[in-house]
């Protein structure tokens, strides 16, 4: 299950998530965690109101431009203690 796509956690909320998750479960290295990289300020819509259209009707456009994060990979940090980039 990935965050952004399948819960909707993106913007605000997925920095407010992120602050939580690493302080309830005591992570280290939170100093690595990108979230540039990983948080996106919403769906995948430009901008521009030609792009919306062409998003619109484009079926098979990526959903988000960044990478998700997946429960899988967040039990893997719990377990771990530390943040790392899931490959």
């Amino acid at each position: 299950m990935r965050l952004a796509e399948d819960i909707g956690f993106y913007g605000l909320d997925a920095i407010s998530f992120f602050e939580e998750f690493f302080t309830i479960f005591k992570i280290e290295n939170i100093e690595d965690f990108d979230s540039n990289l990983h948080i996106d300020g919403g769906p995948d819509f430009a901008p521009r109101p030609k792009q919306w259209l062409k998003n619109i009707f484009n079926t098979e456009r990526r959903k988000y431009l960044r990478p998700d994060v997946t429960i899988g990979h967040l039990q893997k940090v719990i377990e771990n203690g530390k943040w790392f980039n899931e490959r």
